[in-house]
C-alpha cells in the first residue's frame, strides 16, 4: 500500500502500515457500464488499528464509494511499532 498520499501525520508520528488489505469488488452498475476510476476516501485509524470516521473525499459513483468503503472497513493497521505509544491512532516516540 502506498502511503505517500497519507496526510495530517505530524512530527514524531508515522502512518499506520497496513498488515491485511481487502481489493473493493465492483459494483453491478460499474461493471456493465465498464466504470472505474479512483475513490479517495478519509478515515481516521483508532488505537486497535480499525479504520473509524470513513468519509468519501473524491466520489466515483455507479456504487463504487460503496464498495470502496466495504472494503477499507476489513483492513487491518498495525499503528505503532514496538516501544512507541498509541495517541489517537497516531503513533510518537
Amino acid at each position: 500500500m502506498d502511503t505517500s498520499a497519507v496526510e495530517n501525520i505530524g512530527p514524531g508520528y508515522s502512518a499506520p502500515v497496513p498488515m491485511k488489505i481487502v481489493a473493493p469488488k465492483f459494483s453491478d452498475e460499474a461493471r456493465t457500464a465498464k466504470y472505474q476510476g479512483i475513490c479517495v476516501l478519509s478515515l481516521v485509524v483508532d488505537t486497535e488499528g480499525m479504520p473509524r470516521n470513513i468519509r468519501v473525499k473524491r466520489a466515483l459513483g455507479m456504487g463504487l464509494d460503496e464498495k470502496a468503503i466495504e472494503a477499507v472497513q476489513t483492513i487491518s493497521l498495525q499503528t505503532c511499532d514496538q516501544g512507541w505509544q498509541a495517541s489517537h491512532g497516531k503513533c510518537h516516540s
